[in-house]
């Protein structure tokens, strides 16, 4: 509402005059952004929007540090190609004769979400532990480890990115990593874990055999079910001693002369190796004197 002062001035008995000054009352402005924070993802158009309240003699622009977005008065404003990271935009409200009023808003602009589990690796049971070694993009997004075979290893902090995982048993086991940068997206990778078994090397015949000297044959067994996955397997003898592989658990050795060791073998790669034998005695024909 506007003020009206007058002024008036008598002079005796004379004449009066007076003069009139209206004083109208401009509102201040008053800039509003309903949030003050936003989060978008890579390559979406991001959309400002203001208040759109303005009074008759108020004037309103978008601004990006010294750079002015836009037309006047306008209230929407889209913002394209923006990379990964924090920015902040203000609406600047003002008139001629009361002092700029200004709101801000942060905007996020999250990456693509990107999970890597690590390398796949093959490990003896024995060391019965191990950290994973997994990383992720973008700073910020949540993630989780989950083990896909618990009976095999179990994952102690599935929050903890280079979580230690304990060996539960022998066996090829898959562990996932998950990642949520939330709200854009989730992608997930996984990890192998191959637990190799300590080997055991059986040798089911006695550990000592005899044979009559010149015998032919003799058979010499040994337990391939302690032979695990990814074991190798074989037996050594005495050069001199010829054999006959069978399968990976029987043996035969013609042409016997002498007494020799017979060891059969278990390995791999990452818990080495175990050796059973047996001593092959060979005993002299008896003879009957008189």
């Amino acid at each position: 509402t506007p003020i009206e002062l007058v002024c008036t001035v008598v002079n005796g008995s004379c004449d009066t005059v007076t003069d009139t000054i209206v004083i109208n009352l401009v509102e201040e402005p008053e800039a509003s952004i309903p949030t003050d924070t936003l989060f978008y993802c890579v390559n979406e158009t991001i959309l400002l929007i203001a208040d759109s309240t303005l009074t008759a003699n108020d004037q309103a622009y978008w601004i990006n540090g010294t750079d002015t977005l836009g037309a006047p008065d306008q209230f929407e404003y889209d913002v394209l190609g923006l990379n990964p990271g924090t920015y902040t935009y203000s609406w600047s409200v003002y008139n001629d004769f009361c002092p700029h009023d200004v709101d801000t808003i942060v905007i996020t602009v999250a990456d693509t979400a990107t999970a890597d589990a690590g390398n796949d690796t093959i490990v003896c049971e024995s060391i019965g532990s191990l950290n994973l070694n997994g990383s992720y993009t973008p700073v910020g997004a949540s993630y989780t480890w989950t083990s896909l075979n618990s009976s095999l290893v179990s994952v102690q902090n599935a929050n903890q990115i280079n979580s230690p995982v304990t060996l539960n048993d022998v066996g090829i086991a898959e562990i996932e990593l998950m990642v949520i940068s939330s709200p854009c997206d989730t992608v997930r990778d996984t990890v192998i874990i191959d637990v190799r078994g300590i080997p055991d090397a059986r040798i089911i015949s006695e550990d000592t055999l005899s044979l009559c000297e010149g015998t032919s044959t003799i058979n010499v067994l040994a337990d391939g079910t302690t032979v695990g996955v990814g074991d190798t397997s074989y037996w050594t003898y005495p050069s001199g001693v010829t054999a006959n592989q069978l399968s990976n658990v029987e043996i035969q050795f013609p042409n016997v002369t002498s007494s020799f060791t017979v060891r059969w073998n278990v390995a791999n790669d990452v818990c080495g190796n175990s050796i059973d034998s047996t001593i092959i005695i060979s005993r002299p024909t008896p003879q009957a004197l008189f």
